[in-house]
């Protein structure tokens, strides 16, 4: 079928299907996972941290992370503008 600009390849959108298995994923999460975060965490088990930060980054999202950029041996970062082909 070739490409029509314009037009969806998937007008009826997503299939019923997909959002039925997401809820079903959110139930087993919500019955089995959180209770193995809440066991490990509170027995301070081998994945104790790890479990922690997954929770915690599911509950209120990752924290960012700084980013330091700089040029050569630590120096600022040097732009030079080109003004085409010579």
């Amino acid at each position: 079928m070739p490409f029509v600009k314009g037009k969806s390849g998937n007008a009826s959108g997503r299939p019923r299907v997909v959002e039925e298995f997401k809820l079903r994923a959110r139930r087993v999460v919500d019955k089995h996972v959180i209770q193995y975060w809440e066991r490990e965490i509170a027995n301070e088990g081998p994945n104790a941290m790890k479990a922690s930060e997954l929770l915690s980054a599911y509950a209120y999202g990752k924290p960012s992370q700084a980013v330091e950029v700089s040029g050569k041996d630590g120096g600022p970062i040097t732009v030079s503008w080109l003004a085409g082909e010579q």
